[in-house]
């Protein structure tokens, strides 16, 4: 019984060994191999083998400005600027425009000015903002002169020391003929040549508007908005002074020695 069945799976192998090895038909070899050809990963280029686009020519005339925003060469356009911003506060009312927008002015808060607490009788000083007792800052000691009293001194550099004559340069001779005119604009004289000014510009104002040229281009007048006085608010019987536009009680300022 067991060589029976030996025998049968011996037989059922070597059938399935023929079946196997026998050639596959061309339609169906071909299928496998496309099968197999798809499962293949891409291929990477090389970066040194990557072709590279051509530079664009430019066809736009000589006369003609041209731009290459995304390489390719155009005509140029100029670009549209953004419009400005239309003020719309009251004519009576100030206005500020911070980040390009025009809104209505707000005054900015200042720092509350320190409290003098140093007594009347003693001198006072704020160096950094902040008043305290006057402290007299040491001067340098000066330098003794002991050069003699017939012989002149100098002290460039704080120290005195016997006078020495610098040497001055050698003034340029003119070359140039007397009835010709001259100019000497980095110490050597050449004959003199007229600079070419820039040409006017002309005025389209008309006669009865005024006009004015901030930057040498003549155009409509146009009234700046001056800047709101400060209000004085120093009692009467007392000085004051404003150095920087802002009124304060007056403080005497010490004078250099």
């Amino acid at each position: 019984m067991f060589i029976a069945s030996s025998l049968c799976y011996i037989g059922l192998l070597v059938s399935i060994g023929q079946v196997v090895s026998l050639p596959l038909p061309m339609p169906l070899r071909d299928a496998v191999a496309r099968r197999a050809v798809q499962r293949q990963e891409p291929f990477e280029t090389i970066p040194a083998y990557v072709r590279r686009a051509p530079l664009d020519v430019n066809t736009v005339p000589v006369e003609q400005p041209s731009m290459a925003p995304e390489g390719v060469i155009v005509p140029y356009k100029a670009t549209k600027r953004a419009a400005l911003d239309v003020n719309t506060v009251p004519v009576e009312q100030p206005s500020m425009a911070p980040d390009g927008v025009t809104v209505p002015y707000k005054a900015t808060k200042r720092a509350a000015p320190d409290v003098n607490t140093v007594p009347v009788e003693q001198p006072s000083m704020a160096p950094e903002g902040v008043i305290v007792p006057y402290k007299v800052t040491k001067r340098a000691p000066l330098d003794v002169n002991t050069v003699p009293v017939d012989q002149p001194s100098m002290a460039p550099e704080g120290v005195i020391v016997p006078y020495k004559a610098t040497k001055r340069a050698a003034p340029e001779v003119n070359t140039v003929p007397v009835e010709q005119p001259s100019m000497a604009p980095e110490g050597v004289i050449v004959p003199y040549k007229a600079t070419k000014r820039a040409p006017l510009d002309v005025n389209t104002v008309p006669v009865d508007q005024p006009s004015m040229a901030p930057e040498g281009v003549i155009i409509p007048y146009k009234a700046t908005k001056r800047a709101t006085p400060d209000v004085n608010t120093v009692p009467v019987e007392q000085p004051s002074m404003a150095p920087e536009g802002v009124i304060v009680p007056y403080k005497a300022t010490r004078r250099a020695v």
